[in-house]
């Protein structure tokens, strides 16, 4: 796994301070900035019309047979949503993991997330330089 460190608005990663091993792996992965993911997928949701909540702190999940309730508090504002749907993006905090009662002790700390594409990534797109092209990207075999 390859790191490379926040500089100004990392927009140039030819800017920012790498860290990571000096040979490449057998297998071809990619790391993406979760940051800028999270904010592109915000955008497809809200244009699929998906009604997308931000800031808010959730206060009581009621789980139904069909249909599910959230309260939720956004700038100390209480309002109640229902849904068909619910996806837990708590991270650690695991709200639905918790109330269903579905949590299992951790004796290794660490968390990771991973995805496959099924076509190849060209990161020498991603910056206007290209003398960067020659150092190395982040590949983590799976």
């Amino acid at each position: 796994m390859r790191f490379f460190y926040s500089y100004r608005d990392n927009r140039d990663i030819t800017q920012r301070i790498e860290l990571g091993p000096s040979t490449y792996p057998a297998s071809k992965s990619y790391q993406l900035d979760r940051g800028r993911f999270e904010n592109a997928l915000i955008k497809h949701c809200l244009k699929l019309g998906i009604d997308f909540q931000a800031s808010c702190k959730i206060k009581e999940i009621s789980l139904g047979k069909n249909d599910h309730q959230i309260t939720l508090l956004h700038n100390e504002q209480e309002s109640t949503l229902q849904c068909k749907w619910l996806i837990d993006a708590s991270g650690r905090m695991g709200l639905l993991k918790r109330k269903l009662k579905l949590a299992k002790p951790a004796y290794h700390d660490v968390n990771a997330s991973w995805f496959r594409i099924n076509h190849e990534i060209r990161v020498d797109d991603w910056v206007d330089e290209q003398k960067w092209v020659m150092g190395r990207i982040c590949r983590v075999p799976v």
